[in-house]
């Protein structure tokens, strides 16, 4: 965390975001409707169930923004719903040929939507949603599926290579929806699949990995137990910060009581505020990145003290935010949220443990969570399937430099 001008400013920044996809516009009179962009998956799309969907919706004309999204699977069939202008997910469908659509609506009366046309296959094996362009920025999202009709028992893991025996995200399941922090370059990137019958699947590609400028910075003001706003800055090519609203007031957006650390999701897609009142939440809008509030924002505190805002940081993969209470090596707990990829919306895991920590950090992989504790320095493991940290062998490691 650092301090600009009396500002606490968020250490990670959103990405200029700049996906393929396609877009379909539809006139409600003389009212300009939402735009809606696919970014996966790609029409004339082949693979295997489940799918993955991720898409988003901006609106020009509309300045209360986006109201929900939706997946229809056929004409009418409902596969997925979501409040805001972001959605990801995967949905189950058998075999066969789909006119699938994703519509949005906006808070102004306006529709619109973008039909997707896709073949889902019944072969075992692999699918690989994203990327799925020629090049990627970092970090890197990937999503995958796998599948074996003819095992009852189902896919025991799916696991990411970015190189020979090098494999920093492994998850328990047949769907993988993860980001990659990756420096620039080419990789030969496997996605591997087993399932509980014995097989093997993997998918190898070529994928270069570029990196794509800083779209915005995120900056808020931190009175103690007093009202907040979250302050929103352009960043030019040269790295200096604009106002995004030329000579008019800074964009601003309220953020509780007394906040602390403020922090950005690795897709560019939500913010987090941290404050004695609960996380707040914020979906970016991808046309102009101010802020909207998520559906059930500030989401609750696991700490019925509510003394200090918790010091707040997403692991790199984009899954989960780890929260730990009552700084400054006072005792306290360190505690996980899932979140939810479509509406950044955050649960709690249910993982407590109690630490004196000051502050956490992740390693670049996205697989270890280290913290500063009396004296020492913890080091953890993180689960991909829920969240939970498990103490390294030999954890705390002494530290001279804190002793």
């Amino acid at each position: 965390m650092s301090t600009l001008k009396g500002l606490s400013v968020a250490r990670y920044l959103t990405r200029a975001l700049a996906f393929l996809g396609t877009t379909a516009f539809f006139g409600i009179s003389s009212y300009a409707a939402p735009t809606v962009t696919v970014i996966a998956p790609k029409a004339g799309t082949s693979a295997g169930s489940p799918v993955f969907y991720e898409a988003y919706a901006t609106s020009s004309a509309c300045t209360k923004g986006i109201a929900s999204m939706r997946i229809y699977s056929a004409n009418n069939v409902t596969a997925y719903s979501v409040s805001g202008a972001h959605l990801e997910t995967f949905i189950k469908l058998a075999p066969g040929t789909y006119n699938t659509v994703v519509q949005a609506w906006d808070n102004c009366g306006g529709v619109s939507k973008t039909p997707i046309t896709l073949t889902v296959t019944s072969t075992a094996g692999v699918s690989v949603f994203l990327p799925n362009t020629t090049s990627s920025s970092h970090p890197v999202h990937i999503a995958a599926s796998a599948q074996n009709s003819a095992c009852a028992a189902g896919i025991n893991a799916i696991r990411i290579y970015t190189a020979d025996r090098v494999s920093p995200y492994t998850v328990n399941s047949n769907r993988l929806d993860a980001y990659l922090t990756l420096v620039p370059g080419t990789y030969k990137l496997t996605v591997q699949a087993w399932d509980n019958c014995g097989h093997v699947y993997k998918l190898q590609f070529n994928q270069p990995v570029t990196t794509t400028p800083d779209a915005y910075l995120y900056a808020v003001n931190a009175p103690s137990n007093a009202p907040s706003d979250i302050y929103q800055f352009k960043i030019a090519s040269n790295g200096f910060l604009k106002n995004p609203n030329g000579s008019n007031a800074l964009p601003e957006f309220a953020a509780g009581s007394g906040p602390s650390t403020l922090v950005v999701d690795p897709g560019g897609w939500f913010v987090y505020a941290s404050t004695v009142e609960g996380i707040y939440g914020y979906q970016i809008n991808q046309s102009n990145g101010n802020l909207v509030p998520m559906q059930g924002s500030p989401f609750a505190l696991n700490d019925p003290n509510k003394i200090i805002p918790p010091w707040i940081g997403i692991d790199p993969s984009g899954n989960f935010l780890f929260a730990r209470y009552n700084r400054d090596f006072i005792p306290g707990n360190l505690t996980s949220y899932r979140i939810n990829r479509s509406s950044g919306a955050l649960t709690s895991t249910g993982f407590v443990v109690p630490t004196t920590l000051n502050s956490f950090a992740f390693d670049f992989s996205g697989q270890y969570l280290y913290d500063i504790d009396a004296g020492s320095v913890d080091g953890w493991r993180i689960n991909p399937n829920t969240g939970f940290l498990t103490a390294l062998p030999g954890s705390p490691f002494p530290s001279d430099a804190l002793a």
